[in-house]
């Protein structure tokens, strides 16, 4: 599903602020994305400094 940046604005603030890092990955993967919350946290998003990302540069 394709959503504007508008709408990702939007509607982000109430995924990060209500539910966590492994009820976030759990939702996005009700829509077809196939993430795995580990014991190092939410899934790598290739981040230069190799850290997970916080809820935010998750979401």
């Amino acid at each position: 599903m394709k959503i504007s940046l508008y709408a990702i604005e939007k509607i982000s603030p109430f995924i990060v602020g209500g539910l966590k890092g492994k009820e976030i990955v759990n939702f996005f993967n009700n829509y077809r994305i196939r993430d795995v919350y580990d014991e190092s946290g939410l899934p790598d998003i290739g981040k230069k400094s190799g850290h997970r990302p916080s809820k935010t540069e998750y979401v």
